[in-house]
């Protein structure tokens, strides 16, 4: 049986595209997963994270890794993006403002009696975003001890299912 050039041409596009393709589905797979938050503000929502690819947009949820004031390790957390590079934040009678979106009330201190210092930046630094917990009494980057999170920290997105 005779191979014509186009039939050669085909079996080897296929051969190509499953090169090019597998290793980045394989990537995917095993980058993907459902995310079971153990906040009590979360409790009972269901979470599927993804590696991320595109820009990052306000309402999303990220997954990233950060030192804690109470914690001595990095600890996974995951938060909503309010504010992206360049976005303007104001305080404003004890209340935070992102591009005139209230955020939230300033807490004076944690949970466990620690002092905590607003964030008086005035705006989002370049590669970095403002993340906020779904509790009124997250630990954000309402406080200075928090701070931005920049881009390179960020390890997955995340959508609610439920």
């Amino acid at each position: 049986m005779k191979l014509t050039k186009i039939k050669i041409l085909k079996k080897i596009n296929k051969i190509w595209i499953f090169i090019i393709f597998m290793p980045m589905l394989i990537f995917v797979i095993f980058n993907t997963g459902i995310v079971f938050p153990i906040s009590d503000s979360l409790k009972g929502y269901m979470f599927f994270s993804f590696p991320y690819f595109f820009d990052f947009k306000k309402n999303q949820f990220v997954i990233f890794e950060k030192y804690l004031i109470t914690a001595e390790e990095k600890r996974r957390l995951l938060k909503e993006v309010i504010g992206l590079p360049g976005d303007k934040i104001l305080i404003k009678e004890n209340e935070m403002w992102v591009n005139d979106n209230k955020i939230g009330e300033l807490l004076s201190k944690t949970s466990l009696g620690k002092k905590l210092s607003p964030n008086n930046r005035k705006i989002v630094p370049k590669d970095h975003l403002f993340v906020r917990g779904t509790d009124k009494q997250s630990f954000d980057s309402r406080y200075e001890e928090f701070g931005f999170v920049p881009f390179k920290d960020i390890q997955k997105k995340a959508v609610r299912l439920w």
